[in-house]
């Protein structure tokens, strides 16, 4: 009956969701819906005018099966606030949900009747399950659900569906009272899993106490590392259940049997130096550092100076990931040399490495970030090379094609190389070109250079006892595979020697005596040099892999030669061919420090000391002596006496033919004809031809009492001339002869 300034009510069994229209809309009213209820008032002082109608109309989502206004209080002009009453409630038509769940059962025996209460919801029914298909009675209150069997009927021992339960509410629903009962009435110790799972164990035997009863426990026990029940698992020694041992590398049922014993000794050295290590395969360039691997230090008698920690993985730095390796290189004293050896686990196999140090005390050699490089399974040549003639050879092996051996060269125009078969010259816009193609390691090379140079050649090393060279009967051309210096008598241990075989390199030989051995100037075999080795008969050379200390030393004393004769000098690289003569002096009494030397015209060709011969317990003089002519030049001497500091010149002669070898320790080339004091044979002569047999080259002496006309020939056994050695007027004298056979067929002349 009077205007409305504003209102506010409360609304039950709705969930509001807003406000709007009626009168209140039609006064600019703002009108709110909340929690509680409505709220309807004017910011600019309106009003409801006085009468009846349709005041808001509400939305929202009925929760209840009546809706209610309560609590309503209108702002009435001139009255104030007033409470109101509120007209009937109404019928909303909502009914509350149902929802279903399955009550689950596991049970070792047969269920003869349950009971348990629910929380969270309110019950509604129980139905289904195994509780229906047994003829169960299921009764479920608000809260308590009881089931049993009136005719003594159970649900069978397993696990499934017990009932399933209808609820109200949107609570979380949980079990808890459980009763479950066995046969007789008895009660089952049953528990309540997760909630919604009836569940039974029965008791058993668990010997083992590992909550399996043992009449379907797989192990009453335990099972051993091996998956074997009660089992004594792996083997004492073995590695694995399979009875594998470790290998030495400490792989298990590995097949590394070549791991070295190398073990440090740092109470056996005062000093130290400390190097940080990358190790790398010299020939791909690959960093190394697998978990088994080893470095080690040596110094020259094969001593270990060092076992290297592993580094592995490195935490920072360029090589972050990688390993290295960390190693103290133990010493007494500096400058001591240093060498390394790797073992590669991987391959089973020790590896050399071309990479030296020299010990300082207290150095410091690389560190993480730049570590000292050590190359292996690679060893690095360097071979100098002189200007003109080199013999030499390759104990590595790699790219073995010429341009990649020759490489490291700076050849010019003309420079030679040739083997015993082939060779090839050098063209400045072409390079290497001829029939040698391919370097190998069981022969040796003769190179003419117009410089003096360094061949720097890098690769495997050989190993000399899978690498036989076949000799044949005659000369070989012969590389040298070991990787240390060897005695000459033990370099050639392995082949067929006979009287007379004969071994030379460019400055030195050495000869074969039966019941003494090899016997010379060549005393030693090292790596890199050539030689050329002249045998009777065929076989096999096979060296042996000498170590560091096994060769005799291969320092020599620089030979003061006399002032008289400082000009018998002979540069044997200036020469392509040589050869050799064993001499003596029969003319006079010599001694110690007397030289021969042998000439063509003035130019010296060769030059060699008096020295022992042990077999004959005499003494002798062995001349390496060259030629570029590989016949024809004829050769004079001298002597030099150097008890009475006198030069004698000497009227034999002997003309050169390339690898001639004349003479040897019992059977010397002497020489008696002084040329100021001749004396004439008194009649004529000829010797027995030295060596015999011989192959290809003999040699002898003819003597003429009186000038004239001389024919010497060789005939074979049909006497058929072979070979005319001289024909021609001659005077009086000694004369010796050389005769080459190379072009005849073995037999008797």
């Amino acid at each position: 009956t009077a205007p409305v300034a504003g209102f506010q009510f409360s609304v039950s069994g709705i969930s509001l969701s807003g406000a709007s229209g009626g009168s209140a809309d039609n006064a600019g009213f703002s009108v709110s819906t909340g929690p509680n209820g409505v709220l309807g008032f004017s910011m600019n002082a309106f009003t409801i005018p006085a009468g009846d109608g349709l005041l808001t109309s509400l939305s929202g989502d009925f929760n209840a099966a009546e809706s209610c206004i309560g609590d309503l209080i209108l702002s009435v002009d001139a009255e104030g606030f007033l409470t109101q009453s509120t007209g009937d409630c109404i019928a909303t038509g909502w009914t509350e949900p149902e929802y279903t769940v399955d009550i689950l059962y596991s049970s070792d025996v047969d269920i003869y009747g349950f009971q348990f209460n629910v929380s969270g919801v309110a019950l509604t029914g129980a139905s289904g399950g195994a509780s229906e298909d047994a003829g169960f009675s299921v009764s479920a209150s608000n809260v308590t659900v009881l089931g049993f069997s009136l005719t003594g009927a159970t649900i069978p021992a397993g696990e499934g569906v017990l009932s399933t339960l209808t609820y109200t509410g949107d609570g979380n629903l949980c079990l808890s009272d459980l009763i479950l009962s066995g046969q007789g009435g008895s009660q089952l110790d049953a528990s309540i899993e997760d909630c919604l799972t009836v569940y039974y164990q029965a008791p058993c035997d668990d010997a083992d106490e590992d909550g399996i009863c043992d009449d379907v426990d797989d192990c009453v026990g335990a099972y051993d590392e091996c998956g074997i029940c009660n089992g004594d698992g792996i083997a004492e020694g073995a590695c694995d259940c399979d009875g594998n041992l470790p290998d030495c590398a400490g792989v298990c049922g590995g097949t590394a049997e070549n791991c070295p014993v190398w073990e440090d000794c740092p109470s056996c050295y005062e000093n130290t130096a400390s190097m940080t290590a990358i190790v790398l395969d010299a020939l791909s360039g690959d960093q190394m550092y697998d978990e088994n691997d080893i470095l080690a230090a040596f110094d020259a008698n094969g001593n270990v100076r060092g076992v290297a920690l592993h580094l592995f993985p490195v935490p920072f730095g360029p090589y972050e990931g990688t390993g290295l390796y960390e190693i103290q290189i133990r010493g007494d004293a500096a400058g001591d040399a240093i060498s390394f050896k790797y073992y590669d686990a991987s391959e089973d196999e020790v590896l050399d490495s071309g990479t030296g140090y020299t010990f300082v005390i207290d150095d410091i050699i690389g560190s993480v970030v730049t570590p000292h490089e050590i190359s292996v399974g690679a060893v690095q040549l360097n071979i100098d090379i002189a200007s003109g003639w080199n013999w030499f050879s390759l104990n590595v092996e790699g790219d073995m094609g010429i341009g990649s051996v020759m490489g490291s060269l700076s050849s010019t125009d003309g420079d030679f190389i040739k083997s015993q078969s082939a060779s090839s010259t050098y063209y400045p816009d072409f390079g290497w070109y001829g029939g040698l193609e391919e370097l190998g390691v069981t022969g040796m090379y003769k190179f003419d250079s117009a410089n003096a140079d360094e061949l720097v050649f890098s690769g495997a090393p050989v190993d000399p006892n899978t690498t036989p060279i076949a000799l044949a009967a005659g000369w070989n051309w012969l590389g040298f595979t070991p990787q240390h210096d060897g005695a000459t008598v033990d370099a050639l241990g392995s082949i067929t020697a006979s009287e007379g075989d004969f071994i030379k390199n460019q400055g030195a030989s050495s000869t074969y005596y039966e019941s003494f051995g090899w016997y010379g100037g060549l005393e030693v075999m090292a790596p890199t040099e050539g030689y050329m080795l002249d045998v009777a008969e065929a076989s096999t050379l096979i060296y042996p892999d000498f170590g560091a200390g096994d060769a005799l030393s291969r320092a020599t004393s620089a030979k003061d030669i006399p002032i008289a004769v400082s000009d018998w000098e002979v540069d044997y690289h200036d020469y392509e061919f040589n050869g050799h003569i064993t001499m003596s002096i029969d003319s006079r009494e010599d001694s110690h420090g007397d030289y021969i030397a042998v000439f063509v015209g003035d130019e010296c060709r060769g030059v060699a000391e008096r020295m022992y011969f042990p077999f004959g317990d005499s003494y002798m003089y062995s001349l390496m002596v060259y030629s570029n002519e590989t016949d024809g030049e004829t050769f004079t001497f001298k002597y030099y006496d150097s008890a009475i500091g006198e030069i004698v010149e000497y009227a034999e002669t002997i003309d050169f033919t390339s690898d001639m070898i004349v003479g040897d320790g019992f059977n010397t080339y002497s020489l008696s004809r002084e040329t100021n004091d001749l004396q004439q044979p008194m009649a004529y002569g000829i010797s027995d031809a030295y060596p015999n047999p011989f192959n290809p080259v003999t040699s002898f002496t003819y003597s003429l009492p009186e000038d004239g006309f001389v024919q010497i020939a060789v005939y074979d056994i049909n006497g058929k001339m072979v070979s005319e050695l001289t024909n021609g007027y001659t005077l009086a004298g000694s004369y010796p002869l050389v005769w080459n056979a190379n072009n005849l067929s073995s037999g008797v002349y």
